[in-house]
């Protein structure tokens, strides 16, 4: 499989089926780089790079390199500070249609969703 760019921002504890797709425990990395900058004093997980993580779950699960085709929605519920949140569940309910991979992921931590998002890919 092809880069993972978020390799360095998240650790993958557990990638396992589940009944309607899969289910993700990542780690944060609070004292990543990223962090100094968004935002100095205030970190925030980067919104692109949680939707870069889904995209790299997906991947890893179905074990091919994907490419978003279509982002038909995507709700950021929570910012994501990395000093509070180091874990991210992470749900993925994925079918295939017409040569598309579609994806309704749901992203909690400590029981509060912070990202819904719909999504189509193809393989790369």
């Amino acid at each position: 499989m092809g880069r993972a760019p978020c390799r360095s921002i998240f650790h993958i504890e557990q990638l396992s089926r589940s009944e309607e797709g899969w289910q993700a425990n990542v780690r944060i990395d609070p004292r990543h780089p990223v962090f100094g900058g968004h935002f100095p004093g205030m970190p925030i997980t980067p919104g692109a790079t949680l939707v870069q993580l889904v995209q790299e779950l997906l991947s890893q699960a179905l074990d091919t390199d994907l490419l978003m085709r279509e982002a038909r929605s995507i709700k950021f519920l929570a910012p994501v500070d990395p000093t509070k949140w180091t874990e991210l569940i992470w749900n993925l309910r994925v079918r295939e249609e017409e040569g598309n991979i579609l994806c309704d992921a749901s992203g909690t931590a400590d029981d509060r969703p912070f990202l819904s998002m719909k999504a189509s890919f193809v393989r790369a």
